[in-house]
């Protein structure tokens, strides 16, 4: 052994005794003291412990969210209702699945469902809540709507496209409804004046506001379970919402008979009935082609330009909630809403994959890719083909692609023609003149018999490009309902790529060009 072994061997083996170093002889009396202990226990053990079975609790539950077997015991409490035509879910509340657990279940359905049974039920402001104590709890209502002509309200969505549409003055009819601040009795207590000839009400008023205001907070409060010991995730609007998620949170307060418009949202939406009774109408995105709905660009986009009732679009199938019922309304579902007596309810607004995925396929570079900008520097005289053929060529390749496996019909350039031209005379052969369309003329049109293949090499790919990237968005979509939300996606993509290439003064001479046959007249 040599002497370098035996002085290393003698250093490791003297380590704690008298002849070790300073450091090292301060190292062992380091590992020789007493870990800190209360009441017996070692705290670092324990923290070590209580983390450890949190982490495996937080996979536990992951898992659990996500495993079918699960997903289809909470499914099986769901049985349908065939007076109204809607599905009913009994909330459990053994603790056999979490509150997480089951809302997840609800949205995976993906169908209309009214839970009862639920938390709610147990809510605070269920008995507590009347018009009186609102009053009292809130004196005054600050952007309360009001209408004189109808009862029927429709909310302006000022989008981006919207916005610039209504530079131009395309599509854009003068808002009937006013916003006001009342005193909330007033709100409640103001009767329905009637005509001389005993025409119905003329004063129509409804409030919305986000649950979280300050001015709210008194109420909110009630939204808690009577049941002190009840956990909030499990009993209060945690059940809903995250702390993250307070934005989609809103309160609405309505007299008897208001309704709202016939629309969609692009969120899913847990609407629970508080005070009052409330009847929903329910339809499902195939309805979309019957609805009428304005374009992406007008201040009513996502509603129906139909008067009420709505009964071709919704036939028999109806609801009315009681206080402490919950109506789930899946993304992209038509709805309508009728308050029976003065009404108040809790939103809350969740976002879908597909209201991502919308979102993407409106963002400017997918919409208006460069190399076809470019065209406009380079080549003007091509651009107008080159969009048709963009647009066109899209819509073929996302109808084919989507659910593959079905055996659907497949489209080409000619027959995708009368498929975008129905659509587009829906949203807007009611007034083409209002959106522009006065001059138009067929002769104007571009050629519209050209395909992919004949576009240049860095508009090709580009096109193949966001093709297949706008194609993700659908692939855990079921088939069932995927192809009017096609639909409703191509539709609002038509109109934003028309209104980027060739500016909305001229979006609506465009569009109608599509509905013309492939080869021009």
């Amino acid at each position: 052994m040599s002497v370098l072994r035996q002085r290393r061997g003698g250093a490791a083996g003297a380590g704690a005794g008298a002849g070790a170093t300073p450091a090292a002889a301060a190292g062992a009396e380091t590992k020789g003291k007493a870990p800190i202990k209360v009441g017996g226990v070692n705290v670092y053990k324990a923290l070590g412990i209580i983390m450890l079975v949190g982490l495996v609790g937080t996979i536990t539950r992951y898992y659990r969210e996500k495993d079918p077997t699960q997903r289809h015991l909470v499914w099986e409490r769901i049985h349908e209702d065939a007076g109204t035509g809607f599905l009913v879910y009994f909330w459990d509340r053994s603790g056999a699945f979490s509150a997480k657990e089951q809302i997840s279940a609800i949205i995976d359905k993906g169908e209309p469902m009214v839970i009862i049974n639920a938390p709610t039920d147990t809510w605070k402001a269920v008995p507590k809540w009347t018009s009186t104590y609102i009053a009292e709890t809130v004196p005054e209502l600050k952007g309360v709507r009001s209408k004189k002509t109808s009862d029927v309200f429709y909310n302006e969505n000022l989008n981006s496209m919207a916005k610039a549409a209504l530079e131009v003055d395309i599509g854009h009819a003068p808002t009937e409804e006013t916003l006001e601040s009342m005193a909330t009795q007033d709100f409640f207590a103001r009767t329905a004046s009637n005509g001389e000839d005993g025409s119905a009400s003329t004063s129509y008023e409804y409030f919305a506001d986000n649950l979280f205001e300050p001015e709210l907070e008194a109420l909110r409060l009630d939204l808690a379970s009577s049941n002190e010991s009840a956990p909030a995730a499990e009993s209060g609007v945690e059940v809903f919402t995250s702390a993250k998620r307070h934005e989609n949170a809103y309160l609405w307060l309505a007299r008897s008979r208001i309704k709202a418009a016939l629309h969609y949202d692009t969120a899913n939406n847990f609407n629970v009935q508080v005070m009052g009774r409330k009847q929903f109408s329910v339809a499902p995105p195939a309805q979309w082609y019957n609805a009428e709905i304005y374009p992406s660009f007008h201040v009513s986009a996502r509603q129906s330009r139909l008067p009420a009732p709505w009964k071709p679009v919704f036939g028999k199938r109806n609801v009315t909630l009681m206080p402490g019922q919950v109506l789930y309304i899946p993304a992209y579902h038509l709805h309508t809403a009728e308050s029976v007596t003065d009404t108040a309810n809790v939103n809350f607004f969740s976002r879908s994959r597909l209201r991502i995925g919308h979102k993407f396929w409106l963002q400017e570079e997918r919409i208006m890719p460069k190399p076809l900008r470019d065209l406009v520097v380079h080549h003007p005289s091509e651009y107008p083909n080159m969009v048709a053929i963009f647009v066109l060529g899209f819509s073929v390749a996302v109808k084919n692609h989507a659910c593959a496996s079905r055996t659907d019909k497949k489209y080409d350039l000619e027959s995708i023609k009368p498929h975008i031209a129905e659509i587009l005379e829906r949203r807007f052969s009611h007034d083409w003149d209002a959106y522009g369309c006065g001059d138009w003329k067929a002769s104007q049109c571009p050629d519209l018999s050209q395909t992919v293949e004949g576009m240049p090499e860095p508009i090709r790919k580009s096109f193949g490009d966001i093709f297949a990237d706008n194609l993700k968005v659908f692939k855990h979509e079921p088939c069932e309902q995927l192809h009017p939300v096609l639909d409703m996606f191509l539709a609002d993509w038509w109109e934003a790529t028309v209104a980027a290439a060739v500016g909305f003064d001229k979006m609506c001479l465009f569009l109608r060009c599509l509905t013309l046959p492939a080869k021009n007249p």
